[in-house]
């Protein structure tokens, strides 16, 4: 840059020396033109440049000592094409000549029309002028000849430069920049006072790529001495094609008042107006130490007056829906200050006001240029979510309703170090659609391993509420009092692969949980957990079942489908225990649940598993081995002392067997599917059951039945339809899914009944015979009524399937046997009082015979 200015004042000097040459012709009444050829000389021997004056050289001497010339041109530089250096049409410079006798130079308006100037470097870094500006050491000898005399005074009265047209071409960067149709005007140029000065032109870059018209005016003022420079009722306009900006087009203006002292490294900026692009912005800046440390402060306010022309060029990429006009007369005010030999910045103040979103903040920030520290305040408040949320309108659920977040807010502190990779939210309040958040938080290694303590607090809510608010249906419950009251509070600890919960409480509707969770590598989850529940009864939350729901399960499924998702429980690895004080699932009333879950590379466990329920126990162990090619099933359950009544009404809604029960299982079985496990179920079970009853069943009322019958009898009235017993016991094998049992064993002071057989899990078919003997004439369930048949063993055949299970009786064979058996009885006694008889008459005869012979 130093060149250049050396270049233009070569240019200035050859012109006045072309006025003295003008005016020493004129004094000795030589034609000028007839010397263009020496001038010419003098120009290729100091420079090695062809000037070449093509127009006419006039001269004027008084009052006016001036020169017109016409156009000339000075070649390039060699190696740098044909294309003259510079070229100018005409040029007019006059100097008053009697000021000059007392050093005093006062020149008028210096006008130059149609100047073309092509300043190029090549790929070598070397520009086609530095061989007009000589070498550093013409410099220094120059500099070591001493002052030239100084004028007295000064004046210009301006410049007017016309139709100019400028060319940067560098090479070595690949950058060209051509400025044509400049045109430049100055006011009257003294030293010491301040001058108008006009500009406009068209720019043509290729770097930045950039295309268009610039304009710009002001009130200069230069103080060389003192290092003072100013500009005021600075205006500049531009209207450019570019890239750069989306949309490809930039539109500004600006207007300041602008001052700098270099000495002192000050630079002011007031009256500050910039329009760019629909952003107008209005300010002031104070800067110091401007050309070592640069400190600058200030205040800046503006507003967006119509956003769906801002927006507009990035219309193709903006969500379908993007409502711009929601951001229409948005507002900003802000306050600063940057210290960049301190490396601090403090914003006081930063506001945003819209349509859809307010935005108040302040910051202070320290070592922003080497590692940023920043800390500060942030308040928001959501006007009109929907504008904001159609940039992720496509997650949203179907259906949901943005308004529902309207008037949403938040309100932070901030402390974040990037140095010292430090967090800090002492603050964080959010509060959306009915839910409020509390929470604080701090982090460390936030840029290498974030890891963050702290805890979270969430205000109790109605999650139905909520759900109506945004739009969204939740499931339909059988309760639909529930999900009304929902609360969190948590301490909350995580590092870059880990994630850990404390001290939590979650409230669901009557429901307190506390629980711990810990969660290690996101990518393959290892889960550690403990859960503690007062009291919850899981079926309020449970869909309602429809008629349609009920058809479907009494539809017969498909049970050769997959059941367990293989690939998921061999990645499961988890490891923690649940406890409910009081629960109710499924219709089962339990307490002091306990129920423990391991899995770990494919091998999943529940155990211990136990609970209190129905005046009994329930203890289980359970496995799910995915380790092979097919799932491997283990089962261990243990009943002790329940009420079979009450658990099996709960279960399934059905009385069919009441009294103290015991209950045993160990069964085995592999597969993926209802098929696979019925056909591959191993293993064996037992049970018991004291003091209860068969209800569904009276075998003493079917044997009374069949025995009217028999007797062609009217049919009794019905009694209780139930069996009672006062124990009830067997034992079962299973093998491949077929369940034998052969000591079916129950007692009643009327009855004994053994039992036998089989029930095939597979085909679901039923091969079983009970065998009912009636052991007392006691009046309980009709024991008079069956007291002639004490001593029979009736059997009682059970077949079928499993859901038409058929019972049968056969009672007149037992009778007929009975019958056979009496009468056999009868002709045993005829015989032996025959016999009795036959003996007693033979004794009388041989008495009476030998009594007579003697």
């Amino acid at each position: 840059m130093k060149k250049l200015f050396k270049l233009i004042s070569i240019l200035l000097t050859t012109l006045v020396a072309l006025v003295v040459i003008a005016a020493i012709a004129v004094t000795v009444l030589v034609d000028p033109n007839d010397y263009k050829s020496e001038i010419a000389e003098a120009v290729k021997k100091q420079t090695g440049r062809e000037l070449a004056i093509e127009g006419d050289i006039g001269l004027s001497l008084f009052p006016w000592l001036g020169l017109e010339l016409g156009a000339t041109q000075l070649s390039n530089a060699a190696g740098f094409g044909s294309a003259p250096f510079a070229r100018i049409e005409s040029t007019e410079v006059r100097v008053k000549l009697l000021p000059l006798l007392k050093k005093e130079l006062e020149m008028d308006t210096v006008k130059l029309n149609g100047l073309q100037l092509t300043l190029s470097r090549d790929k070598n870094g070397k520009s086609n002028w530095d061989d007009l500006a000589g070498s550093p050491k013409a410099e220094e000898k120059t500099d070591d000849k001493g002052d030239a005399p100084k004028l007295a005074s000064l004046a210009i009265g301006g410049v007017a430069i016309s139709d100019a047209h400028i060319v940067w071409d560098d090479q070595s960067q690949q950058q060209r920049i051509a400025i044509s149709k400049l045109e430049l005007e100055s006011g009257e140029l003294r030293p010491g006072t301040p001058f108008d000065l006009s500009m406009s032109f068209d720019l043509d870059s290729s770097q930045p790529e950039m295309k268009g018209h610039i304009a710009l005016k002001g009130e200069i003022s230069i103080d060389v001495e003192q290092q003072r420079y100013s500009i005021k009722q600075f205006e500049q306009t531009s209207n450019l094609n570019t890239p750069l900006v989306p949309g490809g087009k930039l539109q500004s203006s600006l207007k300041a008042d602008i001052s700098i002292d270099q000495a002192q490294q000050l630079l002011k900026i007031g009256g500050l107006t910039l329009a760019l692009n629909g952003v107008e912005i209005e300010g002031n800046l104070d800067g110091k130490q401007i050309m070592d440390k640069p400190q600058l402060s200030g205040s800046l306010k503006g507003e967006i007056a119509e956003a769906v022309q801002l927006l507009a060029p990035f219309k193709a990429s903006l969500p379908e829906g993007f409502d711009a006009s929601a951001f229409n007369q948005t507002k900003f005010d802000t306050d600063f200050a940057v210290d960049l030999g301190k490396q601090t910045l403090s914003l006081p103040k930063l506001k945003f006001t819209s349509a859809a979103l307010d935005l108040d903040t302040q910051i202070n920030g320290s070592q922003i240029i080497d590692n940023p520290a920043l800390k500060g305040s942030l308040k928001a408040s959501l006007k009109k979510a929907g504008p904001l949320l159609t940039i992720v309108a496509e997650s949203l659920p179907e259906g949901f309703k943005t308004a529902g977040l309207d008037g949403s807010d938040i309100d932070t502190q901030f402390a974040v170090d990037l140095g010292k990779q430090t967090l800090k939210l002492p603050k964080l309040q959010l509060n959306a659609a009915g839910i409020a958040l509390n929470g604080s938080f701090n982090g460390t290694k936030i840029v290498d391993a974030p890891a963050i303590n702290g805890s979270l607090k969430i205000a109790p809510f109605s999650l139905r509420k909520t759900f109506d608010r945004i739009g969204m249906a939740l499931p339909e419950t059988s309760d639909p009092a529930v999900l009304e009251k929902i609360a969190l509070q948590t301490t909350i600890k995580s590092g870059k692969d880990s994630i850990a919960l404390s001290k939590t409480t979650l409230t669901l509707d009557e429901t307190t949980a506390r629980a711990t969770l810990n969660l290690n590598n996101f990518a393959k989850p290892a889960i550690r957990f403990n859960v503690d529940i007062d009291t919850i009864d899981a079926d309020r939350y449970l869909p309602p079942k429809s008629e349609e729901e009920t058809k479907k399960e009494s539809a017969p499924a498909d049970t050769s489908q997959p059941l367990l998702p293989i690939d998921t429980l061999r990645d499961l690895n988890i490891n923690g225990t649940l406890k409910v004080k009081q629960l109710k699932a499924f219709g089962l009333n339990s307490r002091d649940v306990t129920l423990t879950l391991s899995a770990k590379d494919g091998l999943v466990r529940m155990h211990p598993a136990s609970a209190r329920m129905y005046e009994g126990s329930y203890n289980g162990d359970i496995k799910v081995d995915v380790r092979g090619k097919q799932p491997k099933l283990s089962i261990n359950e243990k009943l002790s002392g329940v009420q079979a009544e009450p658990l099996l009404k709960d279960m399934a809604n059905s009385d069919t067997l009441s009294g103290r029960a015991d209950f045993a299982t160990q069964l085995t079985t592999s597969g993926n599917s209802i098929d696979a496990f019925k056909a591959g179920l191993n293993g064996k079970l037992n049970f018991s059951f004291t003091d209860g009853a068969i209800n569904g069943l009276n075998i003493a009322q079917m044997i009374r039945e069949a025995k009217a019958k028999l007797k062609g009898q009217t049919v009794p009235p019905a009694a209780d339809n139930k069996t009672d017993f006062s124990e009830l016991s067997g034992s079962a094998t299973v093998t491949n899914g077929l369940v034998r049992n052969n000591d079916l064993l129950a007692k009643s002071p009327l009855l004994r009944i053994n039992g036998k057989g089989t029930a095939d899990l597979n085909s679901e078919k039923i091969d079983y015979q009970v065998k009912t003997a009636i052991v007392s004439s006691l009046s309980g369930q009709g024991g008079d009524d069956l007291k002639d048949l004490k001593g029979l063993t009736i059997p009682i055949k059970v077949s079928g399937t499993f859901t038409n299970p058929s019972y049968g009786l056969d009672l007149a064979s037992v009778l007929e046997g009975k019958a056979k058996e009496a009468v056999k009885q009868e002709v045993k006694k005829v015989e032996e009082k025959a016999k009795k008889k036959l003996k007693n008459n033979l004794e009388d005869s041989l008495k009476k015979g030998l009594k007579g012979l003697f």
